[in-house]
């Protein structure tokens, strides 16, 4: 069974007050730590009218929140171990420059889904994302002090997104053999 997501509905309390499209339902799933394993096809680099399909192997999300310069200053890290599925037949594609732009690719990817997620629930208001749950955790006298639903709006995240592209599943250059 395949499932799809095609958008979510944003709540604030019981009040119905905003939805997410595709896109920004998979941002806030990344946010959120909730995906673990599926697919991405993404543009490929250089060719962008052909897609190239990764697995996702692993993913872990970090949100963070700290002071910086009596500002306070959100972080979302997502690490990710993925590997090429499906590649388009394109001539030379699998060299090492072409393995790394396509590494980069996917971390953009993820990078721009969860930077449109957080632009949506920041204009609306509604952390979905838990970055005051995070803060409540780890700076319970901090949460206190602060008025969340008026700082979550304005608070500055940085998004980093590392991937480490593994088993491409096809070997780059052929085997020789070796002398007993």
């Amino acid at each position: 069974v395949i499932h799809e997501v095609s958008g979510a509905a944003l709540f604030r309390g019981d009040q119905l007050v905003g939805w997410l499209n595709e896109d920004e339902t998979q941002g806030v799933a990344w946010l959120r730590d909730e995906i673990r394993t599926g697919a991405l096809a993404v543009p490929v680099p250089g060719v962008p009218e052909e897609t190239l399909t990764v697995e996702i192997l692993s993913s872990d999300t970090r949100l963070s929140v700290r002071t910086q310069g009596g500002q306070l200053q959100g972080e979302a890290r997502i690490r990710l171990r993925t590997a090429i599925s499906s590649l388009p037949r394109i001539s030379g594609a699998l060299d090492t420059a072409f393995l790394q732009r396509a590494e980069l690719a996917v971390a953009e990817h993820v990078r721009d889904r969860v930077v449109g997620a957080l632009q949506k629930l920041q204009g609306i208001g509604t952390d979905t994302a838990g970055f005051g749950w995070t803060l409540y955790r780890t700076q319970p006298r901090l949460w206190k002090s602060v008025r969340w639903e008026e700082e979550f709006p304005r608070l500055p995240v940085q998004v980093t997104v590392q991937n480490r592209l593994e088993r491409t599943g096809l070997q780059l250059e052929p085997q020789r053999p070796t002398s007993p």
